[in-house]
């Protein structure tokens, strides 16, 4: 339904096209469990010990990062405030497109964070701190019973990770797929996401399809990226917090 709502406002997708299937997941370490034997790269933690509670309960057997054809784990890229630093989703278009570019491999699994909470997208867009709202949407919701801000915060920051996937999309070769590890529960008996949910609005998830090709319009520079982390490092260490 998010999708749905914001396809009109890009060239990626047309409404009809996005379709639906169920996830095999209620949060993301459920999905990672029941999902991997691919390459994957992702700005999220890899919790292998959730990973492991997750397989053990869910008869998924358990799976270890180095089992992966290529695995990349970009979270070192950490920011100290959504709406004040760079949330790294260039990071994770820059080094999905450089690993297709150099790597020959059968899939690739790019996972892009937002929309999950925080909702950072507006925050970001007009430079300020989150608001209550955006840091904490399902507190919010279940305080208030109001959804329509909280819905409003999620579709801004789908708009905002969109043209993320559309600059990769014109980078690589092959038939992309958009989908997600999970909905969110917007207050429909049960808020956010979890382990184990079987709740309609968290298990159906997007689904779209088309076919790609490299235009080679774009050419990440992985370079800066390790000297802007490089000089964090040094600047954390400076201050004593390494």
């Amino acid at each position: 339904d998010a999708l749905r709502a914001v396809a009109p406002e890009t060239p990626l997708f047309d409404t009809d096209e996005v379709t639906r299937l169920q996830s095999v997941g209620g949060a993301s370490a459920e999905w990672i469990a029941h999902t991997f034997d691919t390459q994957y790269v992702t700005e999220s933690r890899f919790d292998h010990a959730s990973v492991e509670r997750v397989g053990r309960y869910g008869q998924a057997d358990p799976i270890d990062s180095r089992s992966l054809g290529h695995y990349e784990q970009l979270d070192h890229y950490q920011r100290d405030h959504y709406a004040t630093t760079y949330h790294p989703v260039r990071l994770l278009t820059d080094h999905a497109i450089d690993t297709h570019r150099r790597i020959d491999l059968d899939r690739l699994v790019v996972h892009y964070i937002p929309p999950h909470r925080p909702l950072v997208g507006a925050a970001i867009h007009e430079d300020r701190p989150l608001t209550d709202i955006e840091a904490n949407p399902w507190a919010y919701i279940q305080r208030t019973r109001d959804r329509a801000p909280v819905w409003e915060a999620y579709l801004d920051t789908l708009r905002w990770v969109l043209p993320e996937v559309e600059l990769l999309a014109e980078n690589v070769d092959g038939t992309v797929a958009v989908t997600a590890d999970h909905g969110e529960a917007l207050g429909d008996h049960v808020y956010g996401h979890h382990v184990g949910s079987f709740h309609p609005k968290i298990r159906i998830v997007l689904w779209v399809t088309f076919d790609a090709t490299d235009t080679g319009s774009y050419s990440p520079n992985l370079d800066d990226w390790k000297a802007d982390i490089a000089s964090r490092d040094n600047a954390l260490e400076a201050l004593g917090y390494l």
